[in-house]
């Protein structure tokens, strides 16, 4: 059995291998299921979806909500750079997730939702999971993210050298608009830290994030204690 951890990220792989005859687990600590805002990438990426036979073309068309072009790059000062098809296609998670869900569970996956993971005994024949139940397998591949508790047991306290704090939502009310901001800002770069946006065109109002890249070492003004605080929580 190949046992994969973190559900959301985990189901892509856990298809593609329960299709090609693995038996495969998917642990998820709450439901299976995307968020509603949309996820953005290019169809050249998407495609290859349907080149592993995860989707059928018709099915891949069901989960795009929103497409644009193009897309701008820009930083203080500088003239606009335009791109085409670079994270210019709006993706339903909701949709993408779902569709996935059914066909591992009808290739004979086994889902464990409301199941979270908490910790794994490595054996010379297999690997013990700690989920509700034990459970015993060949293989364990970790696809919690950057929050895993294996990822943060291999780092043994250390501090990441930088983080990106991203706040997002999906915002309403802008005058029509088919272009892209891809990765745009209008400020300098201060103690080590700069903040840009990205804003794409989406089915139900234009999905925005505001982000911050920082190095870990300019983390001591009151500005940043949001990010201080995450590293903490780490």
């Amino acid at each position: 059995m190949l046992f994969r951890s973190g559900g959301t990220l985990g189901v892509l792989l856990a298809v593609a291998l329960v299709q090609r005859g693995w038996r495969v687990a998917l642990v998820e600590r709450g439901q299976l299921r995307g968020r509603q805002q949309e996820w953005n990438i290019s169809r050249r990426e998407l495609g290859v979806l349907v080149q592993l036979g995860l989707l059928h073309q018709t099915e891949l068309e069901q989960v795009i909500y929103s497409e644009y072009n193009p897309g701008r790059i820009q930083f203080m000062g500088s003239d606009p750079i335009w791109v085409r098809d670079v994270l210019n296609v709006g993706v339903s998670p909701v949709v993408l997730l779902d569709q996935l869900k059914t066909k591992f569970l009808a290739a004979g996956g086994y889902l464990l939702e409301q199941t979270p993971f908490t910790g794994a005994t490595i054996h010379p024949n297999g690997v013990q999971v700690q989920a509700d139940l034990p459970l015993n397998t060949r293989l364990l591949i970790d696809a919690m993210g950057h929050n895993s508790v294996m990822v943060r047991q291999a780092r043994a306290g250390q501090k990441p050298d930088g983080i990106c704090l991203v706040v997002g939502t999906c915002a309403e009310g802008f005058e029509a608009n088919t272009s892209g901001d891809l990765l745009v800002s209008f400020t300098p770069l201060r103690h080590q830290c700069q903040y840009f946006w990205e804003a794409f065109p989406a089915r139900d109002g234009r999905t925005t994030y505001l982000r911050s890249e920082e190095h870990t070492s300019e983390l001591q003004s009151p500005c940043n204690l949001v990010c201080r605080l995450l590293l903490e929580k780490k």
